[in-house]
């Protein structure tokens, strides 16, 4: 519209065109007339260079009027002398897809971009701008490199997507100091954060290091509903899972926010899906609670399966269903080393732990009778031929009293234990205290314990004495069928001899049963994909009479095979962003892997060998579901995998101003402004100041129209006009 002020000029090309010409006349008569008329020529020059700048002004002042001036500019092009790094910082994380009240409408992130657009638009040329991200995973910088072009950010802020990932704000904290201690020198920094200011995400927040060297401002990207509905879990009675059995599923929904809205209370539907068919249904009532609700189904043919718990749709869905895989099995196939033979098959180390998995097996070999009506395949083989026996075709591998192991054969247990595998482990008076602990046990073995002295309890008058196990603590999952069952037999149980172990320090091995007398009686151990664990006492009668007489001593060992069976424990599960690494039993080495994330896309995955085990690394679980590792020779899922978003972000509590005042008080340079605070202030102020010049100069231009009559006519009726103009223009502004 300023290129319009050209026409400023149009009255002054008039004026020079249409100028009077003279031509001077000799007469003698008009000598005293023309000294008077050189005195009324000032006058009239005057008249006419008044008249002129009148009609210049109108023009002048109708193009300024419709380009629109605000007082704001002036304001800002001051500040704008001062070159300024921008950093806007614009959070995408799984809080912030929760529905935003007002009417603009939305998500939160909706309205953080929205509001990230105007702070880009709003800055002044020779700013330099920088994107960043509060997310789980990288990229922390969207645009690292700082760039003048808003055009360039303002595309990336449209192509950001959010993520279902947990916000990480220290991670990114740290790459916006980064860039803020590298401005130059002459530069200021301002850092924006659109965010929700989720309570968990930013609580531990420190911006005290950031605010000493920029301006920091918080901007609240909105206010959602506060009240949120989130299934957390997805439990099942026992480990071990066949087909066509009744099966107790519990789904755990935790619920916050509904006190503070009392008419949102209402029933809520979860339903139960098997490989995305709705199974069964219930309905709960919303409330501030956790809530366990409790389905019984019959499970499915035997094979892999994806259970999942969904919670009807609130402000915040991303949360409202949580996956967990249901591996079926026919039967686990269970092998029993026999380390300590005998000519009667009483005296054996499987004996006993042989007719508690598989009582309706002959003593000397598996029989076919009823075999299909069994829990557990059980194999029994001298230690002897081990060395020759293809593991990959068991489950389960018991070692009971093994003499000695060769390394070959205890790098065989390892691998089979990292690939997946279970392995139990019980000592006798054959067990070789000092190769065990070179080949089997250790930091580099199946678990890092070191087997000591065997310790033989004895009386002051040399009698022995024996002790018991102390089950007072019943929180291991290992002793949950012994929970709350007094009396349930494990507390008979008389043990003479042990081994004393030393576990390592920082280790995970646990310790389920101890001795009455304080020593290990049981340990764990998770080694890969699989599972160990050490009996430190035999499961005969050699060293104590709990495998003839004590109760407990046949559902113990079954809790011990279900303990370590593949696909018994949360192997299986990951939260989004995180990477999976799964050991895979391969048909051959040449067998290619295609993973099917989430999304439905597949991928062609490599597959690894570390440590002689096949292992499959996938990384972009960005989106929670089933996640299928599947064969391209045949098509049939190796392993599946639920991803499941981060609970932690369910939580609907937020920091708002006054919450936030800890951290600003520790950052002086630190402001916060809500839901489009200070986007809307300006913009109101822009319009207000707009509307004000346009008005006034409108008015002015009226104004002059009538003076440029006036002038025409008589100088001293425009001076009056200019009077009474004035002072209505005044009133008028009052």
């Amino acid at each position: 519209m300023l290129g319009w002020l050209v026409l400023s000029a149009v009255p002054l090309l008039i004026h020079w065109l249409f100028r009077r010409q003279y031509r001077e006349v000799s007469w003698g008569a008009m000598q005293f007339l023309h000294e008077a008329v050189r005195k009324q020529s000032r006058r009239s020059r005057i008249e006419q260079l008044l008249l002129l700048l009148t009609r210049i002004s109108v023009l002048v002042l109708i193009v300024l009027a419709l380009s629109g001036p605000r007082w704001a500019d002036a304001g800002r092009d001051v500040k704008a002398a001062t070159p300024t790094l921008r950093i806007v910082v614009l959070d995408c994380s799984l809080s912030m897809s929760r529905a935003a009240s007002g009417q603009a409408g939305g998500s939160l992130f909706d309205s953080a971009k929205r509001a990230a657009r105007e702070t880009v638009s709003r800055a002044a040329a020779g700013d330099r701008l920088v994107l960043a991200r509060i997310a789980g995973t990288e990229p922390r910088l969207l645009i690292r490199q700082p760039t003048l072009l808003n055009r360039i950010v303002l595309d990336e802020i449209d192509r950001t997507a959010m993520t279902f990932e947990r916000g990480d704000v220290a991670a990114t904290l740290r790459a916006v100091q980064e860039i803020a201690t590298g401005r130059s020198a002459n530069e200021r920094c301002e850092v924006t954060f659109l965010s929700d200011f989720q309570a968990d995400n930013w609580v531990d927040a420190d911006l005290t290091e950031l605010a000493q060297q920029s301006s920091v401002v918080l901007s609240d990207a909105g206010a959602g509903a506060s009240n949120n509905g989130a299934v957390v879990g997805l439990e099942f009675e026992r480990t071990f899972i066949s087909s066509e059995q009744p099966l107790r599923v519990t789904a755990v929904i935790r619920q916050v926010g509904w006190d503070s809205v009392p008419t949102a209370r209402s029933v809520r539907r979860v339903e139960l899906l098997l490989n995305d068919q709705v199974i069964d249904a219930q309905q709960i009532e919303s409330g501030d609670d956790e809530t366990r609700v409790v389905f019984q189904i019959t499970t499915p043919e035997s094979g892999e399966h994806m259970l999942s718990a969904r919670l009807d749709d609130d402000a915040l869905t991303a949360d409202n269903q949580f996956w967990r895989t249901l591996s079926i099995r026919p039967q686990i196939n269970v092998l029993l080393v026999n380390g300590r033979s005998a000519s009667r098959s009483r005296d054996s180390a499987t004996f006993y732990v042989e007719r508690a998995l598989a009582p309706k097996l002959r003593e000397s070999r598996l029989s076919n009778v009823g075999e299909s009506q069994l829990r557990w395949r059980v194999r029994s083989l001298p230690e002897s031929e081990f060395s020759q026996t293809e593991l990959t075709e068991f489950d389960v591998i018991f070692l009971c009293d093994p003499p000695r192991l060769s390394e070959a054969d205890a790098e065989r247990l390892r691998r089979f234990e990292q690939s997946g595998g279970g392995l139990i482990v019980s000592l006798g008076p054959l067990a070789d205290v000092t190769n065990l602990n070179e080949t089997l046990f250790g930091p580099r073995g199946v678990m890092p314990v070191k087997l000591s002295e065997i310790v033989g309890p004895l009386a002051t008058d040399g009698v022995p004495t024996a002790v018991g196990f102390d089950t007072a603590d019943e929180s291991h999952p290992l002793l949950r069928e012994f929970r709350g069952n007094p009396g349930s037999g494990l507390e008979t149980a008389l043990i003479r001899q042990f081994v004393r172990t030393e576990i390592s320090p920082k280790s995970a091995v646990q310790t389920p049963i101890k001795f009455t007398s304080g020593e290990s009686a049981i340990l764990t151990h998770p080694l890969g994909a699989g599972r160990c664990v050490l009996i430190t006492t035999s499961v005969d009668e050699t060293w104590g009479a709990w495998a003839v007489f004590a109760p407990g001593f046949v559902p113990l060992m079954h809790e011990l095979v279900e303990y370590v069976v593949p696909g018994s424990f949360d192997r299986d599960m990951v939260l989004v962003g995180e990477s999976v690494s799964r050991p895979l039993r391969l048909a051959s080495v040449d067998e290619a892997v295609v993973a099917v994330l989430p999304n439905g896309e597949r991928r062609q995955q490599s597959v690894q060998e570390v440590d002689g085990v096949n292992v499959a690394n996938v990384s972009g679980t960005l989106r929670p579901g089933a996640l299928q590792l599947r064969s391209s020779t045949d098509d049939r899922v190796l392993a599946q995998i639920a991803v499941n978003v981060d609970p932690r972000e369910s939580d609907s509590q937020r920091l708002d101003r006054e919450r936030l005042k800890p951290m600003t008080a520790a950052a002086p340079g630190v402001v916060f402004h809500a839901d489009g605070e200070r986007v809307e202030r300006q913009t109101d102020t822009a319009h207000s100041t707009s509307a004000t010049v346009v008005r006034i100069g409108l008015l002015a231009v009226l104004m002059l129209l009538l003076v440029e009559l006036a002038l025409a006519w008589r100088l001293v009726a425009a001076g009056w006009l200019i009077a009474v103009f004035a002072v209505g223009l005044a009133i008028v502004n009052l």
